[in-house]
């Protein structure tokens, strides 16, 4: 795999992207979790800078955002789940157009990896499905859905203004 200039820079500004837009005004919920804006970035990973690129700009950047918010709990499972999200985005649209339904769905099957790692880890670290259950309802239902809508209209503005064919140029 070769490594560009162009994807290390794309990858640290994403990274960064997912720490800040995470860590800024998380709305905690019950238990540890918190709704925030860094799925959004996460999701957006999966095209800039897409690949392995992507998938450690948004497991590292979220997994910091973690650390930094004091839900360090979180910081390995965060790592895992996040860069297997953006993996899913990549591989679903790597060959198509941005914008359309196979990129909705995309974003729905990377929540849906979201949620079901979430609630597994909740599962398996508390012993009780009903704190999986009850931290998917409370926080990760509404983080998932903010999260496509929002990731979705911010790669409509991207691709409207040429900046994600840009970068495919580059």
């Amino acid at each position: 795999m070769k490594t560009s200039v162009k994807n290390l820079v794309a990858g640290a500004l994403m990274a960064a992207l997912c720490l800040i837009f995470t860590a800024v005004l998380p709305i905690r919920t019950i238990g540890q979790g918190y709704v925030h804006l860094g799925d959004m970035i996460v999701l957006l990973c999966g095209f800039l800078p897409g690949g392995a690129a992507g998938m450690l700009a948004a497991a590292i950047g979220s997994s910091m955002a973690d650390l930094y918010v004091g839900a360090s709990v979180y910081a390995v499972p965060t790592f895992f789940i996040k860069g297997i999200m953006v993996l899913a985005v990549w591989l679903m649209t790597r060959n198509t157009k941005p914008l359309g339904l196979l990129t909705v769905a995309a974003f729905i099957v990377a929540e849906m990896i979201m949620l079901g790692g979430y609630f597994l880890f909740d599962f398996f670290f508390f012993g009780i499905a009903e704190v999986g259950i009850l931290g998917m309802i409370l926080s990760g239902l509404p983080q998932a859905a903010f999260g496509i809508v929002a990731g979705y209209l911010v790669l409509a503005s991207l691709v409207k203004t040429g900046y994600i064919e840009k970068y495919r140029n580059l």
